[in-house]
């Protein structure tokens, strides 16, 4: 996979920032524990975030929800004994943390808020069929008598703003193009909420290379197109289309006729790339997802130093005739916006 985006180059050749991020994350996952720990070590740097004051901007914005909704039920969710040593580590934070001991008691109460609000805005009983997986070795928490975690609320939450406005039986069939998907948690909960889904994630490594793994086993069933290099385009496209997974690089992605896409997804990432590159990805996004949807969730306002971009929320050059369906502040990433958009 380095290999070949290293030998496309071009404008979609990962930006400065995403340089030094892939060449971390990948000496992360060579150390002790690799995929089997990663939802440990290497998801920290991806949407998995160390809440455990109340008065984080996103913790305050679950208590506020609880309390328009009071039930027993959060208060009584704990972190899962396997999960308590990632508490012993030195996790960084951006408000001071409450003292060693009750710290994986606050991060259950964060982590049980954030599904109470994502279960109450998903399509009816999908939350109550969802418990994370195990693969990765989760930092999960009891809730409701599930095993749950932040990344599976988060995922729940995006799908619930996605429902908003994608019709149910078009999202049951979807085929799901994300681009920049991390280890693929997103793409998991839409493989398990629909049989029928089929998903295309589109990467760098060692993301991408981490994706195939998880999905891939995860979802053993399912037939998937994993990554080749230098790989035909006409018999790559044949596949990508025949295929439950596909694994692609920007520019394979770029290189193949339309993938038909019914929803496309890009959470957290268009930002940390430079001008150039995120209206490339926009307009292949275009191409490839014509006539379905576009999900985003970024920073209202962030600052990528190593490339000199300050990205914010207007900036993004969406093709005229995409009609938005919403734009809004996240109602718990509160600095973030989510948008969805008609194509």
């Amino acid at each position: 996979m380095v290999g070949e985006v290293r030998q496309a180059g071009g404008v979609l050749a990962p930006s400065k920032f995403w340089a030094d991020f892939s060449a971390r994350n990948l000496a992360t996952l060579a150390g002790d524990g690799g995929v089997e720990t990663f939802k440990r070590s290497v998801n920290n740097n991806y949407f998995q975030w160390v809440i455990l004051n109340q008065r984080h901007p996103d913790f305050r914005a679950v208590l506020r929800e609880w309390r328009s909704h009071p039930a027993p039920a959060p208060l009584l969710a704990h972190v899962e004994s396997d999960a308590r040593d990632w508490f012993d580590q030195d996790l960084a934070q951006e408000l001071p943390s409450p003292p060693r001991w009750i710290q994986p008691r606050a991060y259950a109460l964060y982590v049980a808020l954030l599904w109470e609000f994502a279960r109450r805005r998903a399509p009816s009983g999908l939350g109550e069929r969802l418990e994370e997986p195990l693969l990765g070795r989760p930092v999960s928490v009891r809730h409701r008598r599930r095993r749950i975690s932040q990344d599976l609320a988060n995922s729940l939450l995006e799908y619930a703003a996605i429902a908003e406005g994608m019709p149910a039986q078009r999202r049951s069939t979807a085929r799901v193009l994300e681009i920049g998907g991390g280890y693929g948690r997103l793409a998991w909960l839409w493989l398990a909420a629909h049989p029928g889904v089929r998903v295309v994630m589109v990467d760098i490594p060692p993301a991408l290379a981490l994706a195939q793994e998880y999905l891939t086993r995860v979802f053993p069933a399912r037939r998937a197109a994993r990554f080749r290099a230098g790989a035909d385009l006409k018999a790559l496209h044949t596949e990508v289309l025949a295929s439950d997974l596909a694994f692609l690089t920007p520019n394979q992605l770029e290189a193949l006729d339309p993938l038909g896409a019914d929803l496309a997804l890009n959470v957290s990432s268009l930002h940390e790339m430079t001008t150039e590159q995120a209206a490339r990805y926009l307009q292949l996004i275009d191409r490839h997802a014509t006539g379905g949807f576009f999900y985003t969730k970024q920073w209202r306002r962030w600052e990528n130093p190593l490339d000199g971009v300050v990205a914010a929320r207007e900036a993004y050059p969406y093709p005229e005739r995409w009609e938005v369906v919403f734009d809004r502040v996240h109602p718990v990433q509160v600095r973030f916006f989510e948008a969805l958009l008609a194509l």
